[in-house]
């Protein structure tokens, strides 16, 4: 009885470390991340892109410039049918990313990439209705389910 309590101790313990440790690693590489600086061409694609991103106070282009640090780090961009992806792409579609969910990172650890189609094709929709469901109950999403199918 008692190995078996000590076994389940040290495995609680393990699995608490082990968290921790995923947590801090997450962390320390986006504070690795952002001691580099956002290259210049993505503040001008904002700028020519966003109207309203040359109208934000200095620390709030730099909140965003964060966030846009973060996602296109954390995000693949797959390009379908031909499509390379761009810089000017990957900088506009995590813009969109930030706009929806207002710089926060909820829920978007699990979504790991965006798949890139031309106009012209309709990509295959997977949708998962308890995760439209989520969407439309959480208070900060309200009828989003583009990003809604991603958290199931």
């Amino acid at each position: 009885m008692e190995v078996a309590l000590l076994l389940f101790g040290l495995s609680l313990c393990l699995l608490i470390l082990g968290f921790i440790l995923y947590i801090f690693g997450k962390w320390l590489e986006r504070y690795r991340l952002l001691k580099i600086q956002p290259p210049p061409h993505w503040i001008e694609i904002l700028k020519n892109h966003f109207p309203g991103f040359k109208q934000l106070e200095l620390a709030k282009q730099q909140e965003v410039t964060t966030a846009l640090q973060i996602y296109m780090a954390e995000k693949d961009f797959l390009g379908f049918s031909g499509i390379s992806v761009t810089d000017e792409m990957r900088v506009l579609l995590s813009m969109q990313l930030i706009i929806r969910t207002g710089g926060k990172n909820l829920f978007l650890d699990r979504l790991k990439e965006i798949q890139i189609y031309p106009s012209s094709e309709v990509p295959p929709l997977k949708l998962r209705p308890r995760a439209i469901c989520m969407g439309y109950s959480l208070p900060l999403y309200p009828n989003n389910e583009e990003l809604a199918r991603y958290f199931n």
